[in-house]
């Protein structure tokens, strides 16, 4: 599912810049550290699932961690991910994303039902590199295939397939010298046991105020988010907002469907605090 603020998001999305006092010269532009490590602190509000009534807030420090080799990255702009084939124009990779759980006690919407676990997806996805400007500028179109899983501290359970494609734009320099904006925008499709995880209402949860419900495969909801890097000295700024729009989306009927719009916002700083003496060139295209 596509969530703002993504497990692989907290793990490695503020780690992208790196942070050099100034009696340390960068490295070559080609050339960057094999790996980087810092920590972060990371405040968001988002909903608890597609199209639910209740947002959740989540306060919490991260290890950040950026991973630069020939065949497994790790950064802001894409998270985790594994590189499988390399084109001109294309790359073919094998990535994570996630999702952070939602218990039912504080949704009224959910009271009396299962929590929302973590959920974790892997999988290929294939990316067209459609235009580049210079060395600033990027335009990728993203096509996932996800296998989806919900996991808690005692049970472990396949939730079925996303496909979510997007479209992102990067600009490494948009209003400042080193200011980074990203841009994406995209629609998920997902099986019947993922839409089930969310929407459906057994007979045992049918209430006066919730009716019963049997999940239908489909269409999930469209998205787009932005995001804005500063940044300072030996720290960086990040801001987050996001809109997801379900109108139309296959389970549109069931009572746990309530908003057909949810707003996400989130905020961040982090500190570069290591990085490895090895350099590495860097593969523009993965």
């Amino acid at each position: 599912m596509r969530y703002p603020l993504l497990i692989s998001a907290i793990l490695f999305y503020f780690s992208g810049i790196p942070a050099w006092s100034s009696s340390a010269p960068p490295e070559p532009e080609e050339y960057k550290p094999v790996l980087e490590l810092g920590v972060g602190l990371f405040t968001a509000w988002f909903p608890q699932y597609p199209a639910a009534r209740e947002n959740q807030t989540l306060t919490l420090p991260a290890p950040l961690v950026r991973l630069r080799t020939p065949i497994v990255k790790a950064d802001r702009e894409d998270g985790l991910r594994s590189l499988l084939m390399d084109g001109k124009n294309y790359t073919l990779t094998f990535s994570a994303s996630g999702s952070f759980p939602a218990g039912s006690k504080d949704n009224p919407d959910r009271e009396g039902m299962p929590t929302l676990d973590l959920l974790m997806e892997f999988g290929p996805k294939l990316v067209y590199h459609a235009y580049r400007l210079r060395d600033e500028g990027k335009l990728d179109i993203h096509i996932p295939l996800r296998t989806v899983t919900s996991a808690s501290f005692d049970h472990i359970e396949e939730q079925g397939f996303t496909f979510s494609p997007y479209i992102s734009w990067r600009d490494l320099n948009l209003l400042n010298t080193g200011h980074e904006f990203y841009f994406n925008f995209g629609a998920t499709w997902a099986t019947r046991k993922l839409h089930s995880y969310f929407y459906e209402v057994r007979p045992e949860f049918v209430t006066a105020d919730r009716s019963q419900h049997s999940a239908k495969d489909g269409f999930v909801g469209s998205y787009i988010t932005m995001s804005y890097v500063i940044p300072l000295g030996m720290h960086n700024f990040y801001s987050f907002v996001g809109a997801d729009f379900h109108s139309g989306a296959a389970n549109e009927d069931s009572p746990l469907f309530v908003n057909s719009t949810n707003y996400s916002v989130g905020v961040g700083m982090s500190w570069n605090l290591w990085k490895s003496k090895k350099l590495v060139k860097v593969n523009p295209s993965f």
